[in-house]
């Protein structure tokens, strides 16, 4: 089925489309596609985005350039393919990394002929008795967020015909924020002293498969990549740790003999970020006194979008 333009617009707002040019039908093909993968990459769950965005962009998108999709989308009388079901479920870090087995227990669903839950399903006059069902699903080691696992039948159910279930696993953050990849390397980030980065040694960091040693080169800069080999999903891929450094406080440095040679000025110093504070407390004061932003910004056409560069 055809999309009204009132639709095409809907979908090309949500994608960031210009909607004051005019496209062919293939122009605007190239131009969703180019503009979900920019919201893709915006919100891609795996990469810290928001997953509820990322199908609202995946689903303006099968709309402006899938006729099949938009035929499934928009029909009103069950079929097989639109019996299916999704059920998400939360699972820890730990289970997603490991891999686990999963009970889960629901009630099955029925729809009628118009596709809308029936929540007293009768079958030849006689009201179906609800019983509920439990299914045992794994979750394979090295899964990522949103990862699918399809059960068969065991999705909506219209009268003989029954769809499949599909589980959308949502993986919990790891507390200090490792993330899986999809080669089974894991990745993370590590705070180690400003001397360990410039003299070099051994440091101790935490894997899935507890604390290991590793090397830092003299001389590394900020960001450098240390791998720890084997610590990845199934021991197979690797553990990368971004190393940043911790820089000292004043107080620290100024009792640090080699930085006494530099010859700084530390009450200069002291002076001068006693001056910024003030600066910002006035400004600060400013935008008090002038009533604050009053109006809605995001009613103005401003979109935040990150910094730039």
């Amino acid at each position: 089925m055809d999309l009204t333009q009132e639709q095409k617009e809907k979908c090309m707002d949500e994608l960031g489309i210009d909607k004051s040019k005019s496209y062919t039908e293939e122009e605007l093909k190239k131009e969703s596609k180019k503009a979900f993968r920019k919201k893709a990459k915006e919100h891609h769950p795996d990469h810290g985005g928001d997953p509820e965005k990322f199908k609202r962009a995946m689903h303006a998108h099968l709309l402006l350039t899938d006729e099949s999709y938009r035929h499934k989308d928009h029909r009103s009388t069950p079929d097989k393919k639109n019996l299916n079901a999704v059920f998400n479920v939360v699972i820890d870090f730990d289970q997603a990394f490991f891999g686990d087995s999963l009970v889960l227990t629901f009630n099955p669903l029925y729809v009628n002929e118009e596709g809308h839950a029936e929540t007293e399903p009768e079958r030849n006059g006689n009201k179906v008795t609800i019983v509920a069902e439990i299914i045992t699903i794994r979750v394979r080691p090295g899964t990522m967020m949103g990862d699918i696992v399809i059960v068969s039948k065991r999705g909506l159910c219209h009268k003989k015909e029954r769809g499949d279930m599909k589980v959308a696993l949502q993986v919990k953050p790891h507390p200090k924020g490792f993330r899986i990849s999809q080669n089974g390397d894991v990745h993370a980030q590590e705070t180690i002293p400003l001397a360990a980065l410039l003299t070099g040694g051994d440091i101790t960091v935490p894997t899935m498969w507890g604390e290991r040693t590793v090397r830092v080169p003299a001389g590394s800069t900020p960001g450098t990549i240390l791998q720890v080999r084997g610590c990845g999903v199934n021991r197979v891929g690797h553990h990368n740790v971004e190393v940043n450094p911790e820089y000292p406080d004043k107080e620290e440095l100024k009792k640090n003999p080699t930085w006494g040679k530099l010859g700084i000025n530390w009450k200069q110093e002291e002076k001068l970020d006693e001056q910024r504070d003030r600066e910002q407390e006035e400004l600060e004061a400013l935008f008090q006194n002038l009533g604050g932003y009053q109006g809605n910004f995001w009613d103005q056409g401003h979109t935040f979008t990150g910094r730039e560069g």
